[in-house]
């Protein structure tokens, strides 16, 4: 304990060089103890980056140079690629480019792999392996600045002798899936680094005021942002909000200042949400231009408003409404029309698995590698797909009522949903209402009588029933993108989904599924999991640990604000506390409606552009909690930031040993 103590005190004098040489020691761990090929995408961000080297000019959608594939394919199987992740690739392919999994040439800015690629330069010739370990490098350096960024960031809000000063950038080092990323051959390096500059310089400019020269420096940081990567891109709306911090910074115009934001906020949410239009609720679709609108005509036969398809859509079914319908007869019908005759394919229901398969992490000998859980590859469960008809359904322009009736199989996925085939021609108009799903054999029995114009229940053949079908009559309506709006957010990366998937978080009862298996992975792969988010912490339930450390810093952050001794202004908590609530929003919806296709469950290194102001907030509640603890029960303050010390390195080698028995001693 008299050692740790003695680090913390050269610490606090302000010694930035050890933290950066402890950031160089660990980062080189993790550099050489990864088997080649072993982090996200790794392979394809090398090539982006090799290209580069190897090639005159920036490389285009679908360049690659199939000699260098073949090392690297040849170089996978010697390391057992497949053996560790589940993913296959052949060396001895000929008739098409061999398979490196994920290629990403053009997917990004060449930015980080210009860079990246400057020492292959140097040895064009030399071994594959050896080049991906020069690669990682130039991303280790990219790391040793933003530990030295998270110093001098630190140093902008305190002085040089406050804990902060420390425990940020140890914090960084010590947090094991951010020095995972940050050593590998990845753009995330870059997404990091140029958010964490926009932070330096937004901090800078919120604290001491407007200048020319902090105000370079910001559209600078915004210039790297913009170039590193699309996850570090929400640098840009916050520019505006550090430009009104920094203006109104006088306390004389504080309440004007938040007046302001405050009316930027509601006009921004007028001009990006249209006022004409809207969508049904509960009705999604897979991307913007495809979510169905919801138009009012008199051709109504159920209240006022129809839906109108501009694609392929879809209507989520509950827990409770799989159940009332599993292995039963279910009976489907709408009214459905066109504004010309037109025939189209029937609806039908299909499931997906949502859940990850679980990483096992119970002692060696039992502990077994897990193949690669990522759900572009993985082995799933086939989904049901389960049609209410197959003959084509003959559209006239009249509405009419079609039912059909089918028997229903268990539904053994995570989530359910009925959908509805687009009618494939630009030119044709479709209309639905009165959609409605119920236990029990209707196909005989005309149209139903709904209770009211929302269509939830009502008498069908002489029978009550309950619709399964939310909003049927499209009556309910969500609030869509206005035009400009959602040409600019249908980005083929979903960096944006439509505001209907935003809001499904509100469809909770047929959505969770996917929220609960997300928060859990984004939660447990921001602090330790590795490799293609299949390498896990050793041990029997490792992450709640970190459950407890969250909670506990979080409670410390209350403290901080109540006793009032945070350290922040409000200005500084408003934009770090809106930066990392925006960066978890967006990673969140990253994959929302993917189950439509192929699920895909976000990871926590979308997160890291914001790893400053998390690691901010996070150890000014560790800060808070200890210096409350320490005039509580009258410990010395210098012995719980030694526990504090002992935790996170111990959570470091925790996690080196992890990586250990999982690829040297299974």
């Amino acid at each position: 304990m008299t050692f740790i103590l003695s680090i913390i005190k050269s610490l606090q004098k302000g010694q930035v060089w050890i933290l950066l040489t402890l950031g160089l020691l660990v980062g080189l761990v993790f550099v050489f103890a990864v088997p080649p090929w072993m982090h996200y995408d790794e392979p394809g961000h090398f090539e982006y980056a090799w290209l580069i080297a190897n090639r005159p000019g920036f490389p285009e959608r679908g360049d690659y140079d199939q000699d260098m594939r073949r090392q690297i394919s040849a170089s996978a199987l010697e390391v057992d690629v497949e053996g560790f992740t589940g993913m296959m690739t052949d060396p001895l392919e000929i008739d098409q480019p061999i398979t490196i999994w994920l290629p990403v040439v053009a997917d990004h800015p060449p930015t980080y792999y210009f860079i990246a690629g400057l020492p292959l330069r140097l040895v064009p010739h030399s071994d594959i392996v050896f080049q991906l370990y020069l690669v990682r490098l130039v991303s280790l350096v990219l790391f040793l600045v933003l530990i030295w960024v998270g110093y001098r960031v630190t140093r902008e809000l305190f002085d040089a002798r406050h804990p902060l000063t420390w425990m940020v950038p140890l914090f960084l080092i010590t947090l094991p899936s951010l020095v995972d990323i940050m050593t590998a051959a990845n753009n995330d390096v870059a997404a990091a680094l140029a958010f964490s500059l926009f932070v330096w310089a937004s901090l800078a400019l919120i604290k001491r005021g407007f200048s020319v020269l902090r105000m370079a420096a910001l559209a600078a940081a915004l210039i790297a942002c913009v170039f590193s990567k699309s996850t570090a891109l929400m640098a840009l709306p916050l520019a505006p909000l550090v430009i009104l911090l920094a203006l109104f910074r006088n306390k004389k115009y504080e309440k004007v200042a938040w007046l302001v934001v405050l009316v930027s906020l509601v006009v921004g949410g007028a001009v990006v949400v249209s006022w004409r239009e809207s969508a049904p609720a509960f009705f999604y679709s897979i991307g913007v231009a495809t979510n169905p609108s919801r138009i009012t005509t008199s051709q109504a036969p159920v209240g006022e408003a129809v839906l109108l398809e501009n694609g392929r859509f879809f209507n989520l079914l509950t827990d409770a409404d799989r159940a009332e319908l599993a292995g039963k007869t279910a009976t489907f019908g709408a009214w459905i029309w066109a504004d010309t005759p037109f025939s189209i394919r029937p609806p039908g229901i299909r499931e997906e698995l949502v859940a990850l398969p679980a990483l096992t992490t119970s002692p060696v000998p039992t502990w077994e590698r897990v193949r690669f859980p990522g759900v572009r590859d993985r082995n799933v469960i086939p989904p049901s797909v389960i049609p209410f008809a197959t003959d084509s359904i003959e559209l006239t322009t009249i509405p009419q009522f079609y039912s059909f009736s089918v028997e229903m199989p268990p539904l053994g996925g995570d989530m359910s949903w009925i959908y509805f085939e687009p009618a494939w021609d630009a030119d044709v108009n479709v209309f639905w209402d009165g959609i409605v799903l119920a236990a029990g054999d209707f196909s005989d029995a005309g149209a139903p009588t709904f209770d009211d114009d929302r269509a939830q229940s009502g008498t069908w053949g002489g029978r009550r029933f309950t619709n399964l079908v939310r909003n049927g009559s499209a009556e309910v309506g969500w609030p869509v993108f206005s035009g400009w709006i959602s040409d600019v957010v249908d980005l083929p990366n979903r960096l944006v989904p439509s505001i209907s998937l935003l809001l499904s978080m509100f469809d909770y009862p047929a959505s969770l599924p996917y929220y609960f298996n997300s928060i859990s992975r984004i939660f447990r792969t921001f602090w330790a999991v590795f490799g293609w988010a299949n390498v896990a912490l050793f041990g029997q339930k490792p992450y709640r640990i970190f459950f407890i450390l969250t909670a506990l810093y979080l409670v410390g952050i209350m403290i901080g604000l109540i006793r009032k001794k945070l350290g922040l202004s409000a200005q500084v908590l408003f934009f770090l506390s809106i930066a990392v609530v925006l960066q978890i929003a967006i990673t969140l919806f990253r994959g929302v409606g993917s189950w439509f296709w192929l699920t895909y469950i976000p990871v926590g290194r979308y997160i890291y552009p914001t790893i400053l102001p998390v690691g901010l907030l996070l150890m000014s509640g560790a800060d808070q909690l200890v210096r409350f603890v320490s005039k509580t029960i009258r410990i010395k303050a210098g012995y719980l930031y030694g526990a504090f010390v002992v935790v996170q390195v111990g959570i470091l080698a925790w996690a080196i040993f992890s990586m250990w028995l999982f690829y040297y001693q299974l």
